[in-house]
């Protein structure tokens, strides 16, 4: 089932060792340097660049713990199918980003790294509530979702590494049922004048956050198990996304 749901966001992490020397310009010259980012800049906080990139937004994100690689990919109304909202197509976006991913983890200018991310934030629209509740009921077997108001369960389990021995991964995993609004105005020229209509759409929504638990003493991630690693994050995302909530 994991194929049904369409893409929002698909996120790295990484908490470099030696974050404060991390160069945000020089990270996107070396993996962006043809394309001119927008640049927003809070002293001390955030440092964020971003750009337009294949069918959405890459976004570069750097605070004082961490570095985030954020890819974005909006509804655009102007290819919703059969009136409904599409976001990205989750087997071509996953793996485009997966190949830059595992690119970025061979960059020296973040290794060696503490711990390691793969989020993603994925939707798959419905018709009403109800419907997005029995959506996620098949997700979620064992909740009672009937006759549910403003739902949202989150939970997080562990597992151990089969890349990285004894490293233990968090496996956060947030439903909603979401709710997305359109206005849309036509121009009735009989009595020249705008009709205003605000059209309400529903959708199953699911925040994925896998992540390696913090290393203990200043340890650090084996710098050559990380492409490997990165991708045990997304398998284990995945696997939430096509069984639900599972040990």
């Amino acid at each position: 089932m994991a194929s049904e749901w369409q893409v929002e966001t698909l996120r790295i992490t990484v908490f470099p060792v030696d974050n404060e020397n991390v160069s945000p310009s020089e990270l996107w010259s070396k993996h962006f340097g043809a394309t001119e980012p927008e640049v927003h800049i809070e002293p001390g906080s955030r440092n964020q660049r971003n750009a337009e990139y294949g069918n959405g937004d890459i976004y570069l994100i750097k605070t004082p713990s961490q570095i985030d690689w954020r890819y974005v990919l909006p509804p655009d109304t102007a290819t919703y199918e059969n009136n409904m909202p599409v976001w990205g197509d989750l087997d071509f976006e996953l793996t485009s980003f997966v190949d830059f991913s595992k690119s970025f983890l061979q960059n020296p200018a973040v290794l060696p790294v503490s711990r390691l991310a793969f989020g993603a934030v994925l939707m798959e629209t419905t018709l009403n509530a109800n419907s997005t509740h029995r959506h996620l009921k098949r997700y979620l077997p064992k909740l009672d979702l009937e006759d549910s108001a403003d739902f949202g369960y989150t939970i997080s389990r562990r597992r151990t590494s089969e890349v990285v021995n004894d490293l233990l991964i968090n496996r956060l995993n947030r439903w909603h049922v979401a709710t997305l609004n359109r206005n849309t105005s036509t121009l009735d020229p009989a009595a020249d004048a705008e009709e205003h209509r605000l059209e309400r759409f529903f959708a199953a929504r699911l925040e994925l956050d896998i992540n390696t638990v913090p290393l203990v003493d200043e340890c650090k991630l084996n710098s050559t198990l990380l492409p490997d690693l990165f991708d045990e994050l997304v398998r284990m995302g995945l696997e939430i996304a096509s069984k639900g909530d599972v040990p």
